[in-house]
């Protein structure tokens, strides 16, 4: 957490209005690290924190969503201890699709073509909205085919994470189109 702080200390020193940490590791380490985080950030810094994970569960809970489908690069252990940590939150995952990927790196060779797949195998469950979880994964630019074809909303970590620190400095993002449903919400 040090390290995380430090960083956020010099990115204030540019006097930004907010931090983001676009990452999803607490989506299994457990939200209260980034609540922690976050905290230590404005503690340290006076700046707003937020993370990927903690603005798609705040934009679930605003929104009364509880059945979610899951879409991630992960293996199965993590992918159960994402799932344990969305049920702390009393969100259920009702379907989940995983690739097994072990590295960083290969997060990021997933193809449109698979993330889509996954999506559509979840999203047959009829999720209330389905997730798409993970900052190296390119999922953003097939959100709206995915509702388009699932009626389900989307919400895609890394368009989280940029939506999550628009919210912490008050900024209208309705305006942010090809993002999915998530953009008009007010959470």
């Amino acid at each position: 957490m040090d390290t995380f702080v430090e960083a956020a200390r010099l990115l204030s020193d540019a006097r930004v209005d907010a931090i983001s940490w676009s990452g999803t590791s607490a989506a299994w380490l457990g939200l209260d690290y980034d609540r922690a985080l976050c905290a230590a950030i404005l503690k340290d810094t006076g700046t707003p924190a937020t993370t990927a994970t903690l603005s798609m569960v705040d934009a679930l809970h605003a929104r009364g969503i509880r059945r979610v489908g899951l879409v991630t690069p992960y293996t199965e252990s993590v992918q159960q201890r994402i799932m344990d940590t969305f049920a702390n939150e009393s969100i259920e995952i009702v379907a989940e699709r995983r690739l097994n990927f072990t590295n960083n790196f290969s997060f990021a060779e997933a193809t449109g073509g698979q993330i889509l797949d996954m999506a559509r195998q979840v999203g047959a469950s009829r999720p209330d909205a389905i997730l798409i979880l993970c900052t190296n994964l390119r999922g953003a630019p097939l959100v709206e085919q995915i509702e388009r074809e699932m009626g389900s909303p989307v919400l895609d970590s890394v368009v989280l994470g940029l939506l999550g620190g628009l919210r912490s400095m008050s900024v209208d993002f309705s305006h942010v189109t090809h993002a999915g449903q998530v953009c008009a919400w007010t959470w």
